[in-house]
């Protein structure tokens, strides 16, 4: 699989569902770039079992804990009171830079580590992918199934 193909399907996907993806990130702890990956599988009818799902996101966790979710944030913590305007500005912008960075880097990371599962993680799965993992960062699935459902559409159609 192309990172850039990633890239590119992750925004066309992520910008009209840009608030769902940052209210699911905030309520329930979903790392967005896993998620996009997840229907990236499914776009591209590739598989990938429980174990190989929950073997991705252990992988990511520590690169995101570590570097994308502190620069984020840092980020999000701009503006302040105690910072001219003027200054704030490029500060902001570069700190989105590089959280546009390492998020292009835990892109490559899931790749990386989907190409590296072993041949039983990478079997068709019992269940839909992102429902899966919604379920285990204990999100209430079924209320969010018609959301679920419009996100498969839409990369289906990608």
């Amino acid at each position: 699989m192309d990172k850039d193909q990633f890239w590119q399907f992750s925004l066309a996907l992520y910008s009209p569902n840009k608030e769902l993806w940052l209210h699911w990130q905030d309520q329930y702890g979903l790392n967005i770039n896993l998620a996009l990956f997840l229907l990236f599988l499914h776009r591209q009818q590739q598989p990938l079992s429980e174990t190989g799902l929950m073997s991705l996101q252990q992988q990511l966790q520590q690169f995101s804990r570590q570097i994308t979710q502190p620069l984020r944030v840092v980020r999000r913590a701009v503006p302040t009171p105690w910072l001219d305007p003027a200054v704030q500005t490029p500060f902001r912008k570069q700190l989105l830079r590089s959280e546009l960075a390492a998020e292009q880097l835990e892109q490559q990371l899931l790749l990386q580590h989907y190409a590296e599962l072993p041949d039983a993680d990478v079997t068709a799965p019992k269940a839909e992918l992102l429902t899966r993992y919604l379920q285990l960062l204990q999100a209430p699935t079924l209320q969010l199934q018609p959301y679920i459902f419009d996100l498969y559409q839409q990369a289906a159609a990608l």
